[in-house]
């Protein structure tokens, strides 16, 4: 996504762990730690504090869309999708939950038509598809095709056609036809099991990943499934038999006992926790040994770096991707701002703002902007 200029290029060599594409497989060393900054990558960091009155009251950051000066945030918890400008204005919302003919029960994913300048979610109670326009004003609502379990996560293929993700284990791709509202092609099929209950967002364009596996895939319009690249961490990979021979095992336990035993690296060398990119970079985050590690590739200089932090001790928890900058959060976990947003990084302006943000605020937006060429 965001370019590096040239005077980089030097010490992101000097930086970056040896690794190489072969075969579209981006060999890196998890177990190493990079000196890096956060100016290695990033020119500026922009906090975007969000407007707090009775109408927006943010509980927890589902998703976030940035697209023409607007950002677009779904707060799972209520379920609402707010509507901001891009210096945190806030506009209107998505809230019309209910049981009537233009209402829905839950919001799993939502998504933007750029061509089409629309806004579609899925509400996996009822199986249906909520279209808005990019104002928040409802357009309409169409029945799905019923499943054998719910939809769970979509994403626009084109204007024309859309891709879900589904809890339908026989085949959990449904590619469906917006123009003649049904599924066209399904495929994917794989075993009901707790190594499967949960996939990464459709985080940047078309593609997708999972949770123990390095393959990301890439969904085609020709209504294809391709495996686009995948992360190599030599003799560290997860071994994806043995998961799937104890897996039974796994399915019998307490879930907050699998979620702990699964962090600290006792049933996978590692899990992933996001998945990224632009043209410039893929970037994935694992949690190995109870550590969130970044792992943020340079196509273009065929570089990878690896860090838990920067050298000027700041976290980076990227949700939201595009050519120009990439939008971050602060964590729930930590108790501060200082832990993403050290002094050392920010200006006079956002240094007044972080300041400035109480217990009592909305969530924020962080705004890495890349460096230019």
């Amino acid at each position: 996504m965001r370019n590096i200029i040239s005077l980089l290029i030097i010490p992101l060599l000097i930086l970056g762990c040896t690794n190489d594409i072969t075969n579209n497989s981006i060999k890196v060393d998890i177990d190493t730690n990079d000196n890096v900054s956060i100016y290695d990558f990033f020119s500026n960091i922009e906090i975007v504090k969000l407007d707090l009155n009775d109408s927006s009251v943010i509980s927890y950051f589902g998703k976030v869309i940035s697209y023409n000066d607007m950002y677009y945030i779904l707060d799972y918890r209520f379920p609402v999708i707010y509507l901001y400008t891009n210096q945190g204005k806030y506009l209107s919302k998505i809230d019309n939950q209910g049981q009537g003919p233009n209402e829905y029960i839950q919001i799993s994913d939502f998504e933007i038509d750029t061509i089409s300048k629309k806004l579609a979610f899925v509400d996996p109670t009822n199986s249906t598809l909520h279209e808005y326009d990019l104002n928040g004003n409802f357009k309409k609502r169409t029945p799905l095709p019923t499943l054998n379990r719910s939809y769970y996560k979509l994403n626009y293929l084109n204007s024309e056609l859309m891709v879900f993700w589904t809890f339908d284990y026989d085949n959990r791709v449904k590619f469906y036809s917006l123009t003649e509202n049904k599924i066209v092609k399904e495929t994917f099929p794989e075993e009901d099991n707790i190594l499967n209950n949960s996939l990464l967002d459709f985080s940047y364009g078309n593609f997708l990943c999972r949770p123990v596996s390095n393959i990301v895939f890439e969904f085609t319009t020709d209504c294809e499934i391709k495996e686009s690249y995948k992360w190599d961490f030599g003799s560290l990979n997860n071994d994806m038999k043995k998961l799937y021979n104890n897996s039974e095992t796994y399915s019998k336990m307490e879930p907050h006992a699998f979620n702990e035993k699964v962090r600290s690296s006792e049933i996978v060398n590692y899990i992933f926790a996001s998945n990224g990119g632009n043209s410039t970079y893929v970037m994935t985050q694992i949690v190995r040994k109870n550590k969130v590690i970044n792992v943020l590739h340079n196509k273009k200089l065929n570089k990878s770096f690896v860090f838990e932090k920067t050298k000027e001790n700041a976290s980076f928890f990227p949700i939201f991707w595009t050519e120009e900058y990439v939008i971050g959060k602060k964590l729930e976990t930590e108790n501060s701002l200082d832990g993403c947003l050290p002094d050392e990084i920010l200006d006079d302006r956002n240094r007044a703002i972080k300041n400035s943000i109480t217990e009592f605020d909305n969530p924020i937006l962080i705004k890495y902007y890349f460096r230019n060429k």
